[in-house]
């Protein structure tokens, strides 16, 4: 018999590998990772069901062509009709392929009984809400159980809610947990280049590539670094530095009598709003030491959050500094 693909030993082989309790795969990380080809795979477990109904949802549909491509030369027994393309197995199972153009395209599935939902390339979904909506039409109605494996990389419009969803650095990574509210497992299956040893074979330039590439490009791309990313202000920010226990930062001069205190804040109110408490040394060392992060609350609330706040730290506030885009009128004012 002819192997058309096998995946390789560790990361891909741990994520394909995944059982059915685990209810989230996040694969991924630098780029040539091998994720695109786990995932064509993983959509073929259960496909010998004729209940089965999988899903593929990449960003734009000249992404999805390329996947089209690729998935063509692996589901070597199943039919291709339809724009966009439909693959139909002779079981009778199919797997849909979609691309999100706009925001109410993530809408667009609502109703439907998707067993397995991949997502390529996640990042580029911008909220946490557009995922979930999609996540809420995964469910079974056959013999194979629901699940989600999604490829990422760092970087993208969603970084912040996918670091935060997957508990990236805080969780130990190729180790599921249990989602507090929903009790449904999620693992974090990190992969570099280092992983896929083709590539390496291939284009052996291309991992040069990424090793030329400047920071935070390379740390993101290459090593696949969640704690940096392009477009972030501080580019320099690093929290095996920046962070540090109470104790320490007082070894540092926190807490001293004669430093400043001041609060930074933005508003927002579809979007998110802000407020940071900062204590500067009198050699300028800034530490930020709280923070109050929402949407969606009246500019009243907002303030009765913070000066809450101000009251728990009994410490003087020499200034608040405000984004000048506070002051533009709006009807929340």
């Amino acid at each position: 018999m002819k192997v058309l693909w096998k995946p390789h030993k560790g990361q891909q082989t741990k994520a394909l590998s995944q059982p059915d309790s685990v209810f989230e795969i996040a694969f991924g990380g630098s780029r040539g990772g091998g994720k695109t080809s786990a995932g064509i795979a993983w959509l073929l477990k259960g496909t010998e069901d004729p209940g089965f109904t999988g899903l593929v949802i990449r960003r734009n549909h000249s992404d999805l062509r390329q996947w089209i491509d690729e998935a063509r030369q692996i589901y070597v027994h199943a039919k291709l009709t339809g724009k966009p393309g439909v693959f139909e197995f002779p079981s009778g199972a199919k797997i849909y392929t979609g691309h999100l153009k706009d925001s109410d395209a993530y809408t667009q599935f609502q109703g439907w009984n998707i067993t397995r939902l991949l997502i390529e390339e996640l990042g580029q979904i911008p909220q946490e809400e557009y995922y979930l909506k999609l996540l809420s039409s995964v469910r079974s109605t056959c013999g194979v159980a629901p699940q989600v494996f999604c490829t990422m990389n760092p970087g993208n419009v969603g970084h912040q809610w996918i670091k935060r969803r997957w508990q990236i650095g805080l969780k130990e990574a190729n180790k599921s947990f249990k989602d507090p509210v929903s009790n449904r497992k999620r693992i974090y299956i990190p992969a570099t280049i280092d992983d896929n040893p083709s590539l390496q074979e291939l284009d052996p330039d291309y991992v040069n590539y990424l090793d030329s590439l400047p920071e935070p490009l390379r740390s993101m791309w290459r090593m696949g670094d969640w704690d940096v990313f392009a477009g972030a202000y501080f580019a320099e920010w690093n929290p095996a530095y920046h962070i540090k226990e109470e104790k320490d930062a007082r070894k540092l001069g926190f807490g001293n009598e004669v430093n400043h205190r001041y609060i930074g804040f933005d508003w927002g109110y579809s979007a998110p709003h802000c407020a940071i408490w900062i204590e500067v040394t009198p050699d300028n060392r800034v530490f930020v030491f709280d923070e109050l992060y929402g949407k969606e609350k009246h500019p009243m609330e907002v303030g009765e959050l913070i000066y809450k706040k101000n009251c728990q730290h009994g410490k003087n506030i020499e200034m608040t500094l405000g984004d000048p885009s506070c002051w533009i009128r709006n009807p929340m004012s």
